[in-house]
């Protein structure tokens, strides 16, 4: 039989294979790369969006602590206009701070785990923020050396603990699942 088959039939048989083959392979690529792009959407999403404000507003947060420290030491030398510089700076951080929680919560929406660690972290910024943060504004905006320092002792230290708690419970599971993610291997 294949001796009745003329070179050109065959040639285009064969042609007929091999384009079959080169659509395999490529639809086979395209697939692979898709799903490449797919793990580093997430990786970003989890590494650059999530973590990067996450860490952002951790940096702001010690900012305001460390601005109202400043503002705190110029009260008590009596430095008013340095104080209340420094109070407003340490507002300013509080804002930041809120507004990059603001877009790491809208980016762990519908995440799964990752929602419901941020929803830990909502709740424990919420507290720190209104039992701790803005009664020690308030207490600087008043120039209430007192309060502040009460204000620090029984409140901001255990306070900033349970935040930092939810805070690297968040970055321990983004960690473990960037680990895990086909992006890096894992």
């Amino acid at each position: 039989m294949l001796k009745n088959i003329s070179i050109s039939t065959g040639l285009l048989a064969l042609l007929g294979v091999m384009a079959a083959l080169l659509l395999l392979v490529s639809a086979t690529g395209i697939i692979a790369i898709n799903k490449s792009y797919d793990a580093l959407v997430v990786l970003n999403r989890i590494q650059g969006v999530e973590l990067g404000n996450l860490a952002s507003s951790n940096t702001n947060m010690q900012r305001v602590r460390v601005a109202a420290s400043f503002a705190i030491r110029a009260l008590e030398t009596q430095q008013w206009d340095d104080a209340m510089a420094a109070a407003g700076r340490s507002g300013q951080y509080a804002r930041a701070a809120k507004d990059d929680l603001d877009r790491f919560f809208a980016a762990t929406a519908g995440t799964g785990q990752g929602e419901i660690l941020a929803q830990d972290i909502a709740q424990a910024y919420k507290n720190y923020y209104d039992n701790g943060i803005l009664p020690m504004l308030d207490a600087l905006k008043s120039r209430d050396i007192e309060r502040y320092y009460q204000y620090q002792v029984t409140q901001l230290k255990q306070l900033g603990t349970v935040f930092d708690k939810a805070n690297k419970t968040y970055f321990d599971y983004a960690q473990q699942a960037a680990e895990e993610s086909p992006a890096t291997g894992g």
